[in-house]
Parts: structure tokens; C-alpha cells; sequence
């Protein structure tokens, strides 16, 4: 089985944001498969993300965070009792660095309830991406925004690191 991670989303489809768009480019640019799901895909087709390495949580707002929670503690409840669960890798992502109290929040209770389902937490790998720009003396920008300060980038770049580590997870069989 090959690496593979699941974004949760409180919707998409049509609604699915750019933000979004590009985390998913950066997961598939690096030869990760990868699937959107909507709160009630997780809740009707739960046997489904079995088969991932792991889980991508979006943190748009409170209530899109309590949303897709409730979703995946109902659906899976039986399943985390069961332990399949465990050892999945788990991380989230934000649209915006404006709602910086939202996102922080959200983050933390991501951590609790993975944590309290057995899942491996990643962080953003942002830290590591700002020391390869600084390291490599990289001043590049987008329009007048600073490189490291553009949403866009990041998803893509957030949706690489989590690529990353889901091949160095569970390489290819």
C-alpha cells in the first residue's frame, strides 16, 4: 500500500477554496494520492479513509472545526475502540494567517482529538521551510508580499512537507 493522506474538509466540490486547491497540488506533487472528503462523506463512507496513511483537517473556523470533529468522533467512534486509528498520521492547515486566533485554536484541539484517537500529530513544517529560505539567503516574493507571507505558497509547500512524511511513513510496498 503506498502513501496516501485524506483531506477533511467541512465542504467541497464546487466549494472547495484555493487555499485548499493548492495544499492538495503540493500532496500529489509529490507522488502522495490524495482525496477530499466533506464532513458527511467522513460520516457516510467512514470504511473509506481506512486505507490512508493519514488525515489533513481544515481550521477555517470554530465552527467548521467543531463540524468535522463531531463527524469524525460519530462515524469512527467503533473504529478508534477497535485501534484503526492508531499510528495514522494527522495534521491540519488554515486559510489564513489573518484568523491566527482561530487557527491556533483549532490547531490545539486537532492535536487533542488526534491524540485522543491514537494519531500522530504533524506540525506545519513551516518552521523548516522559513530556515531553508533564511539558509539560502532566498528573498523571492509574490506581487509585494514577502514569499513566506503568501497563503498560496504555503498550502502548496504545507501539502509537500505532509507529502513528505507520509512517504517516509509508509513507503511504497
Amino acid at each position: 500500500m503506498s502513501a496516501s493522506l485524506a483531506v477533511i474538509c467541512n465542504q467541497h466540490g464546487t466549494d472547495t477554496d484555493e487555499t485548499t486547491s493548492r495544499l492538495l497540488e503540493g500532496i500529489t506533487s509529490q507522488g502522495v494520492r490524495t482525496s477530499l472528503f466533506s464532513t458527511q462523506d467522513v460520516i457516510t463512507n467512514i470504511d473509506e479513509l481506512e486505507q490512508f496513511s493519514g488525515f489533513v483537517f481544515e481550521a477555517e473556523s470554530s465552527q467548521s472545526l467543531d463540524k468535522i470533529i463531531d463527524a469524525f468522533n460519530g462515524a469512527s467512534a467503533l473504529k478508534n475502540k477497535a485501534g484503526l486509528w492508531r499510528d495514522k498520521l494527522a495534521a491540519g492547515f488554515s486559510h489564513s494567517a489573518h484568523s491566527a486566533a482561530v487557527s491556533l485554536r483549532a490547531m490545539i484541539d486537532f492535536s487533542f482529538f488526534c491524540n485522543s484517537q491514537n494519531m500522530i500529530w504533524l506540525s506545519s513544517g513551516i518552521e523548516s521551510m522559513e530556515a531553508e529560505h533564511i539558509a539560502n539567503k532566498v528573498t523571492s516574493s509574490v506581487g509585494n508580499a514577502p514569499i513566506l507571507d503568501n497563503v498560496m505558497y504555503q498550502a502548496y509547500r504545507h501539502g509537500q512537507y505532509l507529502a513528505r512524511v507520509a512517504r517516509q511513513w509508509q513507503p511504497d510496498c
